[in-house]
């Protein structure tokens, strides 16, 4: 397990990208040229940035956060990779997103359903920005603790198993598709068009 401590942001995307390599979800992701795509919990922008770079010129990548110093790092480094207008950072103060209604064609949700946070509200939200035929991935940390690549991870009892990360999901009106056994640390399930109300 790595030791948590003071580093740049490209340096903990290195870091990040030898336990959460990018290509391995980024392969596996329905991405077309024209879309909309919603990286939601974006942190750095470790995925939002490389889809950023696929879609450049075409789509546009929104990129949403509630860490305010994470989103001024994310604004520094789409400068620095001339991503400034294909990827847009939005800082939130709620689970209310700027986005209209129907506008997303893909979203990712990154550790942001844990096990006594509001997870109801927020995927409540993400219906409403996604499309009807838009789908989404949801990447969570497993609760094998063993697995874990850093230290700061959160505690076990703050996460959500699969089947509960499904459960919750669905409860919202998402219709799950399928698992990704991608990452050792972290399970990647997908859903699709919502059913209906």
């Amino acid at each position: 397990m790595e030791e948590h401590s003071e580093s740049t942001p490209a340096q903990e995307e290195r870091s990040r990208d030898r336990w959460q390599p990018v290509e391995d979800l980024i392969e596996r992701l329905p991405l077309v040229h024209g879309m909309i795509f919603a990286d939601i919990g974006t942190g750095s922008g470790h995925f939002a940035v490389p889809v950023g770079q696929l879609l450049r010129g075409t789509g546009t990548v929104f990129s949403v956060d509630c860490d305010g110093d994470g989103v001024e790092g994310l604004k520094n480094r789409l400068e620095t990779e001339d991503l400034t207008g294909w990827v847009i950072p939005m800082r939130v103060e709620s689970n209310t997103f700027p986005l209209p209604d129907n506008s997303v064609d893909l979203a990712s949700l990154g550790d942001e359903v844990h096990a006594g946070a509001d997870a109801a509200a927020v995927m409540a939200e993400v219906r409403r920005v996604l499309r009807p035929n838009g789908r989404l991935v949801v990447i969570g940390w497993k609760q094998d603790e063993s697995q874990d690549p850093i230290a700061v991870a959160p505690p076990v009892d703050a996460r959500l198993s699969a089947e509960q990360t499904r459960e919750v999901v669905t409860a919202a009106g998402f219709a799950y598709q399928e698992s990704w056994d991608i990452y050792p640390s972290h399970n990647v399930l997908v859903f699709g068009e919502s059913t209906a109300e």
